[in-house]
């Protein structure tokens, strides 16, 4: 049993980080079970909705630059 915290869900949802895909992979392949907390869950969906607003606002930006 594995319990993955807040960055790891982060992680994933944005493809940052290859190694979390690494350690995706070793699960499925050792049947390890992977428990998120619903916290993480909670954490995850608010930094990464100020990311999206972010990265949105520098796509605008670059835009009426152009």
């Amino acid at each position: 049993m594995l319990i993955a915290e807040t960055n790891f869900v982060i992680d994933i949802a944005l493809e940052q980080s290859e190694e979390c895909k690494r350690l995706i992979d070793f699960l499925h392949r050792h049947n390890v079970n992977l428990f998120v907390p619903e916290y993480a869950f909670a954490e995850a969906d608010g930094t990464i909705s100020n990311i999206i607003r972010e990265r949105s606002k520098a796509i605008n930006s670059a835009l009426n630059a152009l």
